[in-house]
Order: structure tokens, then C-alpha cells, then sequence
């Protein structure tokens, strides 16, 4: 018999929790698309272009507005309100209560394709709250271990031989609205070593495309050195305006997104001098 790997130990180890957020981001998905309180949701979901198609291929869901609604739905489910503490989905005070609600929820799964987390984004204009929530850093959740979409779009970054590589996830489905499919987020980290032997494993061309402002200006000069130092091919893409990608896509539409995303990039060498 053979021994198991570290990997599958790890995975019966975590498999409780893979269970729960899975189970979780199938009753998100639900929520959205079969409540009323998914209406506005939807409506919001519409005016971004995000239509039915881009909420399935993203498991696009909603956290409701009740306290502990999921709470319940993963307790009659049988898991244990310890373990959904523990991946972040639940809190306790004096009584159990969800940690996510009245938010669009964007899950998002490790390298291998198991959901681990999501961000949670606000819709309703009246709200006061920060605009993202994200799962915070857990057994499962190490976000310097991640790159939002890597396992959906390892077969197209396999084909097209190289990586857009965007800030936030919001990015990466305004290209792929785009038809631009190779594409992975860091989610607003770092880039790490970690992430870029998991890009080095499908290809060694990546494109950066941060945000244009000067935080976005230090990560992408940090981003270059950290490949170049992995002996990585990098080329730059610069937004205009300081817009993202995806306000770019709303106000000149999917194909001009398209058309900068292909044909606009520059090696970093040039960017380098360029922003100098």
C-alpha cells in the first residue's frame, strides 16, 4: 500500500472545512438567485453586466440579511459550529451569528480548486459599511497562498502560454466578460513567492496590470523584481486614467478592454523607464 502524500493527509485533515465553505457557497448561490431579498441583488449584479452567465461560472451568490441564516442551513446540515468559526463563516458571542450578510458574495478556491474563502461586497447604496469583507486568514484561507481563479483558468493560461495578473477579482471577470480568460487576482495582497511558483508551474509569461496610482505604481515595480529575480518573461499593461480594469470595461465596454489587454503591453523594462 502506498503511503499517503502530504498533500492528502493535508486534504483529509481540511476536509470538514472545504465541506462547509462548499456547502455554504452552494447556498449563497441559492440565496441569490431564489429569495427576495435577491432582487436588488440581481438588479445590482445587472447594472455591473454581470448577467446569469458570469454568476454561474463564479458561483456569484448573496448572504442574507437574517443574523443567522447560515448558521442554521450548516447546522441542520450536521457540521459543528466550532468548525464554522473556524473557517470564518460564523461568530460567537451569545449566541452564534454569520459573520457575512446583505452582501454579493465572490468565493474563492485554493490552487487545487477547493473553495476556501470569499469577499463580500456591499450593494445597497444606504449602506455604511466598508464596501469589501473578506474571510480572514484561517487553516484554510492563506491568502499568499491563493491566486483568485488560478484553478479555473489553468487550462486557457496553459493554452494561451501566458497570465494577466490583476489586483481584485472584480478584474479578472471584467476580462473574462472580456473573452480574455487567462487571467488570475492577487486579491489586493502582496505578490508572494508562493504565488509565483504556482504561475511558474503553467507558464513563464505574465502581464501585469495593477491599478495606475501610486500604490498600484510600487507593487507592479515590486512585482517585476520579484520575477526577474524567478527568471519569469513579465510585460506591463498601463490603465489609462487610473482606472481598473473593470471601471475601464464599464465606461468603453468589453471589447476596448479587449483590444488594451492584447495589444497595449510593454516589457518592464520599458514601463520601468517609462515611470521614471
Amino acid at each position: 500500500q502506498i503511503a499517503p502524500t502530504k498533500k492528502e493527509i493535508e486534504f483529509q485533515q481540511h476536509k470538514k472545512y472545504f465541506d462547509i465553505i462548499s456547502a455554504s457557497c452552494d447556498f449563497y448561490h441559492f440565496y441569490l438567485k431564489n429569495s427576495i431579498e435577491g432582487q436588488p441583488a440581481l438588479q445590482y449584479l445587472e447594472e455591473r453586466k454581470i448577467d446569469e452567465n458570469i454568476i454561474n461560472r463564479f458561483k456569484i451568490g448573496l448572504s442574507s440579511s437574517e443574523a443567522d441564516l447560515l448558521y442554521k442551513i450548516l447546522s441542520e446540515k450536521s457540521y459543528l459550529p466550532m468548525d464554522m468559526v473556524e473557517v470564518g463563516l460564523v461568530r460567537s458571542g451569545k449566541d452564534y451569528y454569520d459573520t457575512f450578510r446583505r452582501r454579493i458574495m465572490f468565493p474563492i478556491t485554493d490552487l487545487d480548486g477547493h473553495f476556501v474563502g470569499f469577499s463580500g461586497r456591499k450593494y445597497l447604496p444606504d449602506s455604511t459599511e466598508s464596501k469589501y469583507i473578506n474571510s480572514n486568514e484561517n487553516i484554510v484561507f492563506k491568502k499568499g497562498q491563493i491566486l483568485y481563479n488560478y484553478y479555473e483558468a489553468f487550462a486557457d493560461i496553459k493554452k494561451a502560454d501566458s497570465v494577466f495578473i490583476f489586483e481584485g477579482f472584480m478584474d479578472v471577470i471584467a476580462a473574462y466578460k472580456a473573452n480574455v480568460y487567462n487571467s488570475v487576482a492577487t486579491m489586493g495582497t502582496a505578490l508572494t513567492i508562493n504565488q509565483i511558483r504556482a504561475i511558474k508551474r503553467v507558464t513563464n509569461n505574465v502581464i501585469l496590470c495593477y491599478d495606475g496610482d501610486i500604490p498600484g505604481i510600487e507593487a507592479t515595480k515590486r512585482a517585476i523584481r520579484m520575477f526577474f529575480d524567478q527568471e519569469v518573461n513579465v510585460k506591463v499593461i498601463m490603465m489609462p486614467d487610473n482606472l481598473d480594469p473593470d471601471e475601464y470595461a464599464l465606461k468603453f465596454g468589453g471589447q476596448a478592454l479587449s483590444k488594451h489587454l492584447l495589444e497595449e503591453s510593454i516589457t518592464a523594462i520599458e514601463y520601468i523607464y517609462q515611470i521614471a
